[in-house]
C-alpha cells in the first residue's frame, strides 16, 4: 500500500517534494504515532474510533501532505541554520565551534603540506634514481662488452629486493621510497656489473624498477591530491564558519571566486534557469542529490524535535525507561542525520561545481556577454558581472553579443 501511495504521489508532484519533504514527514509521524500509541491509552482508545473512518485517513494523509508543503518550503532555511548563516542561536558556542572548525581546517592543511613536501622530495630522489640507474647501466655496457657472468634473477641481490617490492605492491601494503632506495642502489651494482644490452632478465628487472619507481611517485602525487581536495572540499578559504556544514557551503563559493571570479551565490539562480530551460542532462544530477541532502536535513530536524518534545512528554510522566532510551538513541540519531547530510552537502557540492564547469559559457552566451579568450579574461568578466550585480552601480560597461538568428 505505501508503496502505491508513492508511486501514485511521484506521478503526481516532483520527486524532490516527495522524498525530500513527504517521505521524512511519514517516518517520524510513523514513529511519534507510535510512541503515543504504546505511551498514552486515552490515544490507543481514540485511534481504535477513528482507524475504521475514512475521513479520520483522508484527513491524516491532507495534515502529512500540508506538513511536508510546510517543510519543503522552509528546508533552504532549515539548511542555512545549519550552515551557521544564523550563527547568533549558538551564543556563547559559536566561538567555541568556529575554533573547533579551524583546528580541523589547519590539520587538513599540515596534512596537505607534508603530502606536498613528501612528493617533491620523492619526485627529486626518482630523478636521482633513475640517472643512477643509467649511468650504472652505460658503465656497465662500456666494462663488459661480452657476456662473461649472467645476471641471476633469483640469487642476485637487487633481483630479491625487486622481488620484495613486487610482493608489497601485490598485496596492497605500501612502498616506502627508502625501500625503493635500496634496491635502486643494488641494481645500480648489477647494472654496473653485467651488461644489460646481453642479458634480457636483468633488463626486465631494470625497467621493472623504473615503473615501480613511477608507480610509487604517482601514489604520493595521488596523496598529495587528496590532500588539497580534503582541503578545498570541506573549506572555503575565509575565515572558517562555526559549523561543518558551513564550511563545505563555503567551499562552494571560494571554488568559484577562486577558479573564476565569479559570486556563486548571484549566478547560481541563473545556472539553475539554465539549466532547467536547456534540458540540460546534468540537472537532474544536481537535483537527486539537492533532494536527497534535503531528506537528510528534515530528517535531522525531525529527530532533534522528536527528542526535545518526548525529553518533556517523558518527564512530566515520570517514565524514567522509556526516558533512557530516547536519551540513548534521540540525540546519536540526530547527530549522525548531521553529519551524514554533510557528507551529501559534499556529494551536493561536486554535482554544482560540475555543472558550473561545464554551464558557465552557455550562461554567458544567454545573457548575451561575449565569451572570454583566456582565463585570465573570464576571471576579469566574471568579477565585473558580480559587482555590478552587487553593488548596484552602472559604472562598468560590458559589451553585447546580439543573439544569433
Amino acid at each position: 500500500m505505501f508503496t502505491s501511495v508513492i508511486g501514485a504521489l511521484t506521478s503526481l508532484l516532483p520527486k524532490s517534494f516527495i522524498f525530500g519533504a513527504y517521505v521524512p514527514v511519514l517516518i517520524f509521524g510513523f514513529i511519534n504515532f507510535g510512541l503515543t500509541y504504546l505511551l498514552s491509552a486515552w490515544f490507543r482508545h481514540v485511534t481504535a474510533m477513528l482507524v475504521t473512518s475514512p475521513l479520520a485517513l483522508v484527513v491524516a494523509f491532507v495534515l502529512t501532505v500540508v506538513l511536508a508543503y510546510v517543510t519543503s518550503s522552509v528546508n533552504d532555511f532549515l539548511r542555512e541554520f545549519l550552515e551557521g548563516r544564523y550563527a547568533r542561536w549558538l551564543g556563547p558556542l559559536k566561538e567555541p565551534f568556529r575554533d573547533n572548525e579551524r583546528r580541523r581546517r589547519e590539520v587538513f592543511q599540515r596534512a596537505y603540506q607534508r603530502a606536498r613536501s613528501a612528493r617533491y622530495r620523492l619526485e627529486q630522489r626518482a630523478a636521482v634514481w633513475q640517472d643512477e640507474l643509467r649511468n650504472s647501466a652505460t658503465k656497465g655496457v662500456a666494462k663488459h662488452p661480452t657476456a662473461t657472468t649472467a645476471y641471476n634473477r633469483h640469487s642476485d641481490p637487487a633481483a630479491r629486493g625487486l622481488r620484495d617490492l613486487r610482493l608489497r605492491l601485490v598485496r596492497s601494503q605500501g612502498v616506502k621510497p627508502t625501500l625503493v632506495e635500496d634496491v635502486v642502489r643494488k641494481m645500480a651494482t648489477a647494472l654496473e656489473t653485467h651488461n644489460e644490452t646481453l642479458d634480457a632478465d636483468l633488463a626486465n628487472d631494470h625497467r621493472d624498477l623504473v615503473a615501480i619507481g613511477v608507480t610509487v611517485l604517482s601514489a604520493a602525487t595521488e596523496a598529495e591530491y587528496d590532500a588539497a581536495r580534503n582541503v578545498m572540499t570541506y573549506f572555503g578559504t575565509g575565515t572558517p564558519e562555526p559549523t561543518r556544514m558551513g564550511n563545505i557551503a563555503a567551499a562552494i563559493r571560494s571554488y568559484a571566486v577562486s577558479r573564476y571570479g565569479m559570486d556563486m551565490s548571484t549566478f547560481f539562480t541563473r545556472l539553475q534557469t539554465l539549466l532547467v530551460k536547456k534540458e540540460d542532462k546534468a540537472y537532474p544530477i544536481v537535483l537527486d542529490a539537492k533532494t536527497q541532502l534535503d531528506f537528510l536535513v528534515t530528517c535531522c530536524w525531525f529527530s532533534a524535535a522528536t527528542t526535545i518534545i518526548w525529553y518533556l512528554v517523558l518527564v512530566a510522566q515520570g517514565n524514567l525507561t522509556t526516558f533512557l532510551w530516547l536519551a540513548a538513541l534521540g540525540p546519536g540519531a540526530t547527530v549522525a542525520f548531521y553529519y551524514l547530510a554533510a557528507e551529501n552537502y559534499v556529494a551536493y557540492a561536486e554535482c554544482v561545481k560540475a555543472a558550473l564547469d561545464i554551464n558557465r559559457f552557455a550562461l554567458l552566451t544567454a545573457i548575451d556577454i561575449p565569451l572570454p579568450g583566456s582565463n585570465r579574461e573570464e576571471r576579469r568578466l566574471w568579477g565585473a558581472l558580480s559587482r555590478s550585480a552587487l553593488e548596484r552601480f552602472d559604472g562598468i560597461e560590458f559589451g553585447y553579443e546580439p543573439p544569433k538568428t
